[in-house]
């Protein structure tokens, strides 16, 4: 792992990790609290590396040190279970394999209940020319260059608690990663990912114009179609939040038609439709986007369970309470309060 800085996550993530694992190798990338002290009290082996401003120079440098056949790189803001962790070794002994994906699942903090999810690459053998390439949104290739497949492992997630940081720490490093962006796309301006993860970085500080920019070029550009549904997506979300409601309409429409499944693209076209008070339409788009099922591969993918369990069960409650249908509507809103009894839902629930 390399670190900078993360004393307290440390604290909650690496005493359970370094008793799951034979060893740790943390790269230090200039900590000023005791990070450093208090992973050497766990056992990790420490190594320092000046920040260059490139994540893959740091990790790359992190592999130079591991002894071990296989390698799990890991944030200080990520947690592995000790039972999944077992789990993964004994798989291990028993494959051919020589990457592996697992699912990341983004939490709050301190929770291994996710708001989202998506599969990775995380695991692969030591020794294999296996390298990580890309300053930021690191990607693992393999000697010949090529990005790494993995076998996809369901069962061993890691739970991803850092994008639910709130505070000076959550704005630092949303500064960081946007400055970060913005002078590599000075460098590689047709870089699709570099400009998505840009767009969602705008997206999370309420930048929504500028986010939007940034969706458009990854749709303009069209070097990745994985990212496609997810722009056209995001970017109507954007738009919904700018009340403009005609172009957040036709930005989830061209998410749907990529990918009819796409829950941020259903919950934009049901609320639409329910602030148009076109209820049925509503309910039936609102009840597709809370019965989505998770994709069942190992291809690069988001999925969203505050989209569809949260987000589309309280539109839903809303469209049946506009009905007069309370009972269907006490259905969704209880559905929704049991991923996240907000006041807003309870507030709803006092309705029915």
């Amino acid at each position: 792992m390399i670190v900078k800085n993360e004393e307290e996550m440390l604290r909650r993530t690496l005493p359970d990790l370094a008793k799951s694992v034979d060893e740790v190798i943390l790269v230090d990338t200039g900590s000023g609290d005791g990070t450093v002290e208090f992973a050497k009290s766990c056992g990790a082996r420490v190594f320092h590396f000046a920040w260059v401003d490139d994540f893959s120079a740091a990790r790359n440098e992190s592999l130079k040190y591991a002894t071990g056949d296989w390698i799990i790189w890991i944030d200080a803001d990520e947690c592995l279970k000790p039972e999944s962790a077992a789990d993964v070794k004994k798989l291990l002994q028993n494959t051919s394999e020589d990457s592996c994906s697992i699912p990341v699942y983004e939490c709050p903090l301190g929770t291994f209940e996710p708001a989202s999810f998506y599969y990775r690459v995380k695991i692969f053998r030591n020794g294999r020319g296996v390298y990580f390439k890309r300053p930021f949104n690191e990607q693992i290739c393999g000697q010949d260059g090529k990005v790494l497949r993995g076998k996809l492992i369901k069962d061993a997630p890691l739970y991803h608690w850092g994008n639910f940081k709130q505070g000076a720490d959550k704005e630092k490093k949303k500064e960081r990663n946007i400055a970060m962006l913005k002078k590599l796309l000075e460098k590689f301006p047709n870089d699709v990912n570099y400009h998505f993860h840009l767009g969602n970085d705008l997206k999370e500080i309420a930048a929504h114009e500028e986010a939007i920019k940034e969706y458009d070029c990854v749709i303009r550009l069209n070097t990745d179609a994985r990212l496609l549904p997810f722009a056209h997506s995001f970017k109507a979300v954007s738009y919904l939040l700018l009340k403009q409601g005609k172009r957040a309409y036709q930005a989830a429409v061209e998410a749907l038609k990529l990918d009819k499944n796409n829950c941020w693209a259903l919950n934009v076209l049901g609320s639409l439709l329910l602030s148009n008070n076109h209820l049925a339409e509503a309910i039936d788009v609102l009840k597709q986007s809370a019965s989505v099922e998770p994709p069942a591969t190992d291809e690069w993918t988001f999925f969203s369970s505050q989209q569809r369990d949260y987000v589309a069960n309280f539109l839903l409650g809303d469209a049946y309470l506009k009905k007069g249908e309370k009972q269907e509507a006490q259905k969704a809103l209880q559905a929704a309060r049991n991923y996240e009894a907000t006041p807003e839902v309870m507030e709803k629930l006092k309705w029915v």
